[in-house]
């Protein structure tokens, strides 16, 4: 991912913090973003009209707002009526003129925002649901805590959010696609280094008969799960 690709990112996870949404949420819509929307336009970004000329850095950001405003649409099932506010519109404007600043809105309105939202929905197609890495990272801690590992104590489910961030915001691009496509491997890999990041060496080592576990639950090897973790942790802590 280029790297004005990363800070749109970093500006779409900003803005659906502001709002608060849940995680899933969130990387949906970076997924919206990062994994349909930047390979369908490619290095040619869509303006909102012929005659706006604004810089590539703002119709990036502005395209990933619309990302999310596109996903919040789609999950909420509500419709706009005509003649009535439609308050997402309004939420997400807002949340990105304090993430980006007073020039956001300077640049844009929020019917810029409407329209691009029409060629985000035009260039991804439609949103499916369906089960994805973020999914699975749910379902294992679910798992987990029901269990009573005792090696998890010292992890939280956040922890893999952060790494997931990270994995999308450097801009090195090696983890393409880890929302949508990553699934059950993806999910025990950030487990693995969420683990080995947040617990003590000491417990890190006497503890990693849990990989057989996870091995289990996501139907990967061990080796595989711990190399794909050991990527992960190369790639956010070089």
């Amino acid at each position: 991912m280029a790297p004005l690709g990363s800070k749109a990112v970093a500006a779409l996870l900003g803005c659906a913090k502001q709002l608060r949404l849940e995680p899933s949420l969130q990387f949906k819509a970076l997924s919206i973003f990062a994994d349909s929307y930047l390979p369908a336009v490619g290095s040619k970004l869509v303006s909102i009209e012929p005659s706006v000329l604004e810089p590539a850095e703002w119709q990036l950001l502005l395209s990933a707002v619309a990302c999310l405003l596109l996903l919040v649409h789609q999950d909420s099932g509500q419709l706009v009526q005509p003649g009535k506010t439609d308050q997402h519109l309004v939420r997400i404007y807002r949340a990105a003129g304090v993430v980006l600043g007073p020039e956001f809105e300077q640049r844009f309105s929020s019917n810029d925002l409407v329209q691009m939202e029409a060629i985000v929905a035009q260039a991804v197609g439609p949103v499916e649901p369906r089960r994805n890495t973020i999914t699975f990272l749910k379902e294992y801690f679910q798992q987990i805590q029901q269990a009573g590992i005792k090696a998890f104590n010292s992890i939280e489910i956040d922890v893999c959010y952060v790494i997931l961030e990270l994995l999308y915001i450097d801009g090195a691009g090696q983890f393409k696609g880890t929302i949508d496509r990553g699934g059950k491997l993806m999910a025990a890999a950030l487990i693995t280094a969420a683990f080995a990041i947040a617990a003590p060496p000491a417990e890190v080592k006497a503890s990693l008969p849990f990989l057989a576990w996870l091995s289990e639950l996501s139907g990967f090897p061990k080796e595989v799960i711990k190399s794909q973790a050991a990527s992960i942790l190369q790639h956010v802590m070089p």
